[in-house]
């Protein structure tokens, strides 16, 4: 089974309390362009020139996301923070265009882009009915994690080492759920104790059930759990372990940017301005911030569902 057709993170704030604040939210990317319309001065001015002239002209790049989604997207009050507000606003910066974010629930992300309402998307999985509408540039991959007490008692390496423990997963969130079913097989088949699970609503509850010994580990994203591990408790509660056997023959699933399959000049320009931070070392320092620098990539791709580095 590929987690490629089947995975729909559930992407929640770790706080107890998770708003989702669904609404227009601008902010300009680095320096902006002059009060006179003109770009700044730390424009790439072949990143601007690839850009069309639609988005050159209105002076703004429009992005719609999902917030709190950490790390990718974070939400403290009405300010949006998180990995795709500072490589966004860095793509600006290069551009000499100001980015606004709209914030959504996660299942109006592709119908907005359809409807004009934004011209590009944050992080989202290129899944097979997704690119049946839009082409993606992928920029970051990454595995399974699994979320431990910080000292790692039981010495889990993966979700194969989790047999006879009792796992937290987040109900609805099809993938995790998917790879420890998948694990259970193995369990029987070496004479050990089943998995057992426990669901919850939420990313938060789970983290609560972990730390006071509910709960063995947490299985999610491992951008989620490292994510986690490194802002806990000011990372002494947690540590994140990756699965690197992972599920259907693939280890590193993709996130990307999308754009309409229509709209290919803003795609090879989002692609442009993405390996410009890559070269320049600002993409990996925004993935150093959030703690998953090891999901980083060398080349950013298009439509791309296994790039072949990580952490490189």
């Amino acid at each position: 089974m590929s987690i490629t057709t089947t995975r729909t993170l559930v992407r929640a704030s770790v706080a107890t309390t998770a708003l989702l604040l669904t609404g227009l939210l601008s902010a300009c990317g680095g320096t902006s362009p002059g009060s006179d319309g003109t770009p700044g001065p730390n424009v790439d001015k072949e990143v601007r020139a690839a850009f069309p002239a639609k988005i050159r002209d209105s002076g703004t790049l429009r992005v719609v996301l999902t917030a709190p989604a950490p790390p990718m997207a974070t939400l403290d009050g009405d300010q949006l923070g998180g990995i795709d507000i500072d490589l966004y606003r860095k793509v600006g910066e290069l551009a000499g265009l100001k980015v606004e974010f709209t914030n959504v629930k996660f299942d109006a992300i592709m119908p907005s882009l359809q409807a004009g309402k934004a011209d590009a998307t944050g992080t989202v999985l290129p899944s097979p009915d997704r690119r049946a509408i839009a082409d993606f540039a992928v920029f970051f991959k990454v595995p399974f994690g699994v979320l431990v007490p910080k000292k790692n008692p039981y010495h889990v390496k993966g979700v194969s080492d989790l047999c006879g423990h009792t796992v937290a997963l987040v109900q609805g969130s099809t993938p995790p759920q998917s790879i420890v079913a998948d694990r259970q097989k193995e369990c029987a088949q070496k004479g050990k104790p089943e998995i057992k699970t426990r669901l919850y609503s939420d990313n938060s509850s789970p983290l609560l059930a972990v730390k006071s010994g509910d709960a063995d580990a947490f299985v999610q994203s491992e951008a989620l759990t490292a994510y986690i591990a490194k802002t806990a408790d000011n990372g002494s509660a947690f540590v994140s372990v990756p699965d690197l056997q992972g599920l259907g023959g693939t280890v590193y699933f993709t996130d990307a940017y999308g754009v309409l399959k229509s709209n290919q000049d803003l795609l090879k320009a989002l692609q442009k301005a993405l390996q410009k931070l890559v070269d320049n070392g600002e993409y990996v320092k925004v993935l150093h911030k959030y703690g998953v620098e090891n999901d980083a990539v060398s080349t950013i791709s298009i439509n791309d569902l296994a790039p072949a580095d990580r952490g490189k």
